[in-house]
């Protein structure tokens, strides 16, 4: 059997075991793909195959050697022009680097991965990477820019069959309450999120688990048993699009001010200098068109502004842009 025929084989195999959550065997069996198609030269297969060897790296969790797969990965993406390769390795680098806490990098991968994806019109991978984005800007503590990222996945999410990104995304709201103390919220949308994984057999990676089961340690800690499991009992209860709608009303903790204008409102008014629609801040920034509408207004309020043209004498006025 020629070598390109087996490596196809291990490496479907691969993904089979990957998909039943059998990491050591997809370790073993993508392992044996990336040694034939290094035989074969084919260097566009090799890239793609480290990706999935980085990615079940991840999941046992030897980060480092998943940082080394995926930088081989994503440098042959790059030189064999695989645009959507380069998103997905991306992707898969910022989640490295946030298990290693190193969070700036995180943060700069998965904005990488969203402006890939976004470049070649693939809108169904944008809240892979948002929900991504906004579990590292809630490491960071910015739980404005987090609420944000999570808001916009559990949008775009709405009437999709995609339960990872909209769990996930609920789960990040989840950590934020836990933040903005609303504990009772954080243990009802983890519990609801947990269970409709549950029910589709989709299991958390091991490094997220690992990470809410902590928190939920530290919220029976906080609670105490009984308290902790009624609030368990009624996010079991809920529907999924019922706990969408209560993690869509998690406040965030806002930073402090600069001249009356938050960090996140100061880059809205950047944008709104340009002459940026709210459609394009909402594009831009990768958050709602809402959320942007609400920065607006916000911004000419606090500015004394009465139409969208005036902040941008105000600002320089004021030496804010």
């Amino acid at each position: 059997m020629l070598p390109s025929i087996r490596a196809k084989a291990f490496g479907a195999a691969g993904d089979l075991a990957d998909w039943h959550a059998d990491t050591a065997m997809a370790r073993a069996l993508n392992t044996e793909a990336l040694t034939l198609w290094r035989q074969t030269g084919d260097r566009k297969r090799v890239g793609v195959t480290l990706r999935s060897l980085g990615s079940a790296a991840i999941d046992v969790f030897s980060f480092d050697e998943a940082e080394t797969l995926l930088a081989e990965a994503y440098d042959l993406a790059i030189e064999s022009g695989d645009a959507w390769s380069a998103a997905a390795t991306s992707n898969l680098r910022g989640t490295a680097a946030m298990c290693r806490d190193d969070l700036v990098n995180a943060i700069r991968w998965h904005e990488s991965a969203l402006r890939a994806w976004q470049a070649i019109g693939d809108a169904a991978h944008l809240p892979a990477a948002l929900s991504c984005l906004g579990w590292a800007w809630m490491c960071s503590g910015d739980h404005q820019r987090a609420v944000e990222c999570c808001d916009t996945v559990l949008e775009l999410s709405e009437g999709s069959s995609n339960v990872n990104d909209a769990t996930f995304a609920v789960l990040g709201m989840a950590m934020v309450s836990m933040h903005v103390d609303r504990p009772h919220l954080a243990v009802q949308l983890i519990s609801a999120a947990l269970n409709r994984r549950r029910r589709v057999g989709l299991p958390l990676r091991p490094p997220t688990q690992a990470q809410v089961d902590g928190e939920l340690s530290r919220l029976r800690g906080v609670m105490g048993q009984p308290g902790f499991a009624l609030h368990w009992s009624e996010g079991l209860a809920l529907t999924f699009p019922q706990a969408v709608v209560l993690a869509r009303e998690v406040p965030a903790t806002l930073p402090a001010v600069t001249d009356g204008l938050l960090p996140r409102e100061r880059e809205v008014l950047r944008l709104l200098v340009e002459g940026a629609s709210d459609h394009d801040i909402a594009d831009r920034l990768f958050i709602t068109r809402r959320t942007a509408s609400k920065h607006v207004a916000a911004i000419l309020d606090k500015l004394g502004a009465s139409n969208r043209t005036s902040p941008a004498t105000i600002a320089h006025r004021r030496g804010l842009v």
